[in-house]
């Protein structure tokens, strides 16, 4: 089947995490592929939501992901319902060189949950931003994907994979986006089957197994970009 001509599917992607992790400075490779040397914080910006089209599968689907920033909103926890409605992908983001803003992750989480408590479609990814901090990485070989595994995974049990990118040097940012995009769609079209094959038991088992394949707990953690160090 031909999708080259057909309307994107789209879906609404938000930015969360602690301020200073680098959310705007991902946002403005989304936006532009590139981040000025002085980038602006999401206060400056003339806009904080952009969207994007994205070809996936082997079809090549369109996808358009709206992709939305805090605007700083994170500072003063002010933080409004519109921000989290309708909401298909979180990226709980944090700092690769700061630890703490990995283990406030499990907060963000507990704050999207509050501001979506009926929302059971929305997928969360874990995502490590400046990977070109190496140096400054604490154990940069295990405790970073170690804790994200053992103690975020069973904390935010809905997070479904974990990207260590850099937007500073655009090391692995496309790539995480695209996953995203190819995630939702397979969620997307998946959705529609079952919904077409609710009398086939067997169907719906083969949709879990599909869904679950994703999860982090069941160590989608590997050197494609889904973890580690190196970039793409």
């Amino acid at each position: 089947m031909q999708y080259r001509d057909a309307r994107p599917v789209q879906f609404k992607v938000i930015l969360l995490g602690e301020a200073g992790v680098g959310k705007t400075s991902l946002f403005q490779r989304f936006r532009s592929r590139h981040i000025p040397s002085t980038p602006k914080s999401a206060l400056m910006l003339d806009c904080y939501q952009y969207s994007r089209q994205f070809a996936v599968g082997p079809d090549s689907c369109p996808v358009q992901l709206d992709l939305w920033d805090t605007a700083n909103m994170e500072r003063v926890r002010s933080l409004t319902e519109s921000y989290f409605r309708e909401t298909a992908a979180t990226l709980l983001v944090y700092d690769i060189a700061d630890s703490v803003s990995l283990k406030r992750i499990p907060y963000w989480q507990q704050e999207l949950s509050y501001h979506t408590p009926d929302s059971t479609t929305n997928k969360i990814f874990l995502i490590g931003n400046k990977s070109d901090l190496e140096a400054l990485q604490y154990d940069c070989d295990h405790t970073t994907v170690s804790y994200a595994k053992e103690v975020i995974g069973k904390q935010c049990k809905d997070v479904i994979s974990v990207f260590e990118v850099s937007a500073k040097e655009d090391c692995c940012v496309e790539r995480m986006f695209h996953a995203v995009a190819e995630h939702l769609w397979q969620c997307h079209t998946a959705g529609a089957r079952k919904g077409s094959k609710r009398s086939n038991p067997a169907s719906d088992e083969d949709e879990k197994a599909q869904d679950s394949s994703f999860r982090l707990e069941d160590n989608q953690l590997d050197s494609s970009g889904t973890s580690g160090k190196g970039c793409c």
